[in-house]
């Protein structure tokens, strides 16, 4: 906001500009303002964003001069190949999108419609594409669909603090054993997700599990969400659940167990 005043010290003038809408002036004249409102003009511009990771894919973007909006959108591309908790320095990213602009201003993207991503060396490709019926998807290079039974992780935006061993020195017991889990570290009250379609067959306390939830996604793959501080309301046994949708939250670690 900018103000002028006249002479006497009295308010004379006003400008104000509010970030991705706009601008507003106000003239004095007499005892009352004339107000002019100049809405910004909304613009898309498509182009290709590229970077290497050298800490973490937020840090890649914001150093590429991007927004945090972006990153999520990535994630959500190539979830069922990649496990971004697992990141490492040297991996790259390419892809299209549209920026979204109110005058000069960034507000916001359009969707990814292509992106190449290198992880330990590997390259996933991802392609959008529209169905007649109005559903988008992404495909690979060679036509099939991203989208599998399990994405890679439960939770977003955290760090694998336990893998998956068959030889893991306990912390408590202080002996080494197998860990049939993979342990995640986060903020308490972080969702927790199911990785695949199913049925909840257990929301309860177990002692040496805290609050946990066992999910069936068919007859001979279970998974299960250990150390919850709370489940998502109204959940009980019983409740069908879909890929990628909130059942709980973070206690002090999450831990999702495949058997």
């Amino acid at each position: 906001v900018r103000f002028h005043y006249d002479q006497t010290g009295i308010v004379d003038a006003v400008q104000m500009k509010i970030t991705g809408w706009g601008e507003v002036g106000a003239v004095r004249n007499g005892n009352t303002f004339d107000v002019k409102v100049e809405r910004a003009e909304i613009r898309e511009v498509e182009t290709t964003i590229s970077a290497t990771i050298h800490s973490s894919l937020y840090e890649a973007l914001r150093d590429a001069g991007e927004g945090p909006q972006v990153v999520q959108q990535l994630i959500d591309v190539f979830q069922w190949d990649i496990d971004f908790f697992e990141l490492r320095r040297g991996d790259s990213f390419s892809f299209v999108v549209t920026r979204q602009y109110a005058g000069t201003d960034l507000v916001g993207y359009g969707p990814v419609s292509a992106a190449r991503f290198t992880h330990r060396d590997v390259t996933y490709h991802a392609f959008r594409h529209e169905m007649p019926d109005g559903r988008t998807g992404y495909y690979g290079a060679n036509g099939a669909p991203l989208r599998k039974q399990f994405i890679k992780s439960p939770l977003k935006f955290s760090r694998v603090t336990s893998g998956f061993t068959k030889k893991r020195f306990h912390p408590v017991l202080k002996y080494f054993r197998p860990h049939y889990g993979v342990d995640y570290g986060a903020p308490i009250g972080t969702p927790v997700m199911t990785t695949a379609d199913g049925v909840v067959v257990e929301a309860r306390y177990k002692a040496g599990e805290g609050n946990f939830i066992r999910v069936r996604h068919s007859s001979r793959i279970d998974t299960c969400y250990l150390h919850l501080s709370r489940f998502k309301k109204g959940l009980r046994k019983g409740t069908r659940v879909t890929q990628g949708e909130v059942i709980g939250y973070v206690l002090t670690e999450a831990e999702a167990d495949w058997i």
